[in-house]
């Protein structure tokens, strides 16, 4: 058993990398002050937790791994009424998390009555601080140089122009209030996006009223979630296996170890005597798509890098599979309940995973209940559930997640997942889908029933990966989600697994072992090149159709400071979407903080009236003289025309047909780069 003093020694290191993480990144008192609102809204999923399970054995230490990361969500969800309630300033962040504790004074603890958990001691609260450092691991560096300033300008690495790009361009349009936000890519329509998992980071960032940038918010927020999601999947998997030591390997392995696409590059080049250095010129995490035409599958390291908003509703609808496992009684009414709110919460913060979360809970339901034959649970189980799972469904209506009536899912063979599917699998999952097979056999040799919801969750996610698709997106979509959900139930049973051999006799142990070892060793190159080229800001190489590192020059820079300063923030500020689609598509709404009256943005459904309106805005301003891009112009709401770089390269004399006609277009600002004309009224 490791002493107390390794413990606080680890707890010490892990919280020192953290604040030199945060003091990178913004200035170090903002930051000290994001980080304290951040373990203010998680304290009370703690104390909630350890009333649940106050009755079972081990509880304390398990409420302390699942409850934070609940607690943060919840907050964040009470968050919306208050804002509703016109609540805008500092009391919005204090008040949540009284609330949320009161629920520790109610009779809640009827839920976690009788449940089996694990007996967690000093060595897997080392083990857990000591996954806790894979965080800063991952992100110090790329998190450090998202916007750094180079000599030509401010740098965003690729991969930022779209996850993180987006993620900014959400925080500036809830931050102005409204509520649902507009839409910033199309005018007089809502913003289609489960948007509540940015919720915290924009009231705070219109809270620091433009003392700390969008990006620095979420840096602070994303490290946190982070945080709190890796010691939250430590407990999930521990539920399963007893070993300490498999759990935190298997923990690491998912996060440092998930893909064979690294190597599989580094062999190609070598085979082909192509320079190494191309690698930086790859997205490495992706060469099932890129170089196979398959579906891809980030590894769970990038849910630290690019999508850690996703967590909050991954720990939320996974708590609810796992209480089935803790659980004996699961027709209990109090139990459907807490499963069905903890899977509305999923909803809300993360749709399409709590659609297969749900479905992996629903098979488990069946199963358990219906060879037991428990007709009466059965029924008491489903109206429960399905309660709280209906009214989140409305409130998501209720804030436009969903264009009624549009068709988000369509059912049947997603043939980009069937294409070379054996070798897209293998190399998207690496290590952990030979391991976690293997502890799968472990499961079925010692009929291990316990693992149903891991089970469950492997199937359902499997069906959605080759059985679903999502329209506009290329087949790919369901492949991130799917895929994670497969990488944390991959974890589990690669767990199994590892601790099923490390029971064997001497040979067995080391023969298994050793092999589990060289086959994570042979997957880290793709975590390694895919966080180096996360950082590299110095590439500036052309991928397909865009830059690998878009800069913002000086003079843009100075252009979308003066309209973020000198524009109302509910101004319609114009570019030319299609000439600058994909290298800057958030340009205007992440950058300035101003919508758009078109654009082609990432990740929306369906995209067809996006490009009717950009294609409107392409053909009626800027290929059109200055009379008819007036009336366009007006007739779209927008207030302010961007004339930049893109526009000049793809329409000859734009300024000038602009200029002749300053009783239309009078000029508001010109530099070396950037030219805006306000459109008269």
């Amino acid at each position: 058993m490791p002493p107390r003093t390794a413990i606080v020694a680890a707890a010490v290191v892990a919280a020192a990398l953290v604040i030199v993480e945060l003091a990178w990144t913004m200035p170090l008192g903002p930051g000290v002050v994001q980080l304290a609102v951040f373990v203010w809204f998680a304290l009370p999923g703690w104390l909630v937790a350890r009333r649940v399970y106050r009755h079972a054995v081990g509880g304390r230490a398990v409420a302390l791994g699942i409850g934070p990361m609940l607690g943060y969500v919840a907050c964040v969800f009470l968050m919306l009424y208050l804002w509703l309630l016109g609540l805008r300033s500092w009391p919005l962040l204090a008040l949540p998390p009284l609330v949320v504790a009161l629920l520790a004074w109610m009779p809640i603890d009827a839920v976690g009555r009788e449940a089996e958990l694990p007996r967690l001691t000093r060595r897997d609260a080392l083990a857990a601080i000591l996954l806790l450092l894979l965080v800063p691991l991952v992100t110090l560096l790329p998190f450090a140089n998202i916007g750094a300033e180079v000599g030509d300008g401010r740098a965003y690495r690729a991969y930022f122009t779209a996850d993180f790009v987006w993620a900014m361009t959400v925080v500036e349009e809830v931050s102005k209030g409204d509520v649902p936000p507009q839409n910033p890519f199309l005018a007089n329509e809502p913003l289609r996006y489960y948007w509540l998992s940015h919720f915290l980071s924009a009231a705070e960032f219109r809270i620091w009223n433009g003392r700390l940038m969008a990006e620095q918010v979420l840096i602070a927020n994303s490290i946190g979630t982070s945080l709190l999601f890796v010691g939250f999947l430590f407990v999930f998997v521990r539920h399963f296996v007893a070993s300490t030591g498999a759990v935190a390997a298997a923990v690491a392995a998912v996060f440092l170890a998930n893909s064979y696409e690294g190597v599989h590059q580094i062999y190609a080049l070598w085979r082909l005597h192509a320079p190494f250095d191309l690698l930086r010129t790859l997205n490495i995490d992706a060469i099932t798509r890129w170089m196979l035409g398959g579906m891809p599958v980030d590894g769970l390291h990038r849910m630290l890098l690019y999508q850690p908003h996703h967590l909050m509703g991954y720990a939320s609808g996974l708590t609810a599979l796992l209480l089935l496992r803790q659980v004996h009684d699961i027709g209990r009414a109090e139990v459907a309940l807490a499963a069905g709110v903890l899977l509305g919460l999923s909803l809300l913060f993360s749709s399409f995973i709590a659609i297969v979360l749900g479905a992996a809970v629903a098979v488990v339901y069946a199963i358990r209940l219906v060879t037991a034959a428990d007709w009466r649970g059965l029924t008491v189980a489903a109206v429960s559930g399905a309660l709280p799972a209906a009214a989140a469904y409305i409130l998501a209506n209720g804030l436009r997640y969903v264009e009624g009536g549009a068709d988000l899912m369509r059912f049947g063979p997603n043939y980009v997942a069937l294409r070379q599917w054996p070798l897209a699998l293998l190399l998207s999952f690496g290590p952990m889908l030979i391991l976690g097979m293997g502890g799968l056999v472990a499961v079925v040799r010692e009929r291990r029933r316990d693992v149903l919801p891991v089970v469950a969750l492997v199937v359902v996610s499997l069906a959605a990966y080759f059985l679903v698709d999502v329209p506009d997106m290329g087949g790919v979509w369901v492949g991130w989600r799917a895929g994670h959900l497969l990488f944390v139930s991959f974890t589990v049973l690669t767990a199994i697994g590892l601790a099923w051999v490390a029971r064997g006799g001497r040979l067995v142990r080391t023969a298994g072992l050793g092999l589990a070892a060289a086959l994570c060793l042979a997957a880290t190159p793709t975590v390694a090149i895919d966080v180096y080229n996360a950082q590299d800001t110095s590439n500036r190489a052309e991928a397909s159709g865009f830059p690998w590192t878009l800069v913002l020059t000086h003079p843009e820079v100075e252009a979308l400071d003066w309209l973020r300063a000198n524009t109302p923030p509910d101004a319609r500020v114009q570019v030319e979407p299609w000439c600058r689609n994909p290298a800057t598509w958030g340009y205007l709404p992440a950058f300035a903080g101003r919508r758009m009256a078109a654009g082609l943005p990432i990740a929306m459904i369906p995209l067809r009236p996006y490009e009717d309106a950009s294609s409107l805005v392409r053909d009626g301003v800027y290929r059109a003289n200055a009379q008819e891009a007036w009336a366009v112009a007006h007739r779209m709401g927008i207030d302010v025309l961007l004339v930049g770089p893109p526009e000049r390269r793809h329409y000859d004399r734009i300024e000038a047909r602009l200029d002749a006609r300053p009783d239309l277009f009078p000029p508001l600002f010109r530099n070396a780069s950037v030219t805006l004309y306000a459109v008269a009224r």
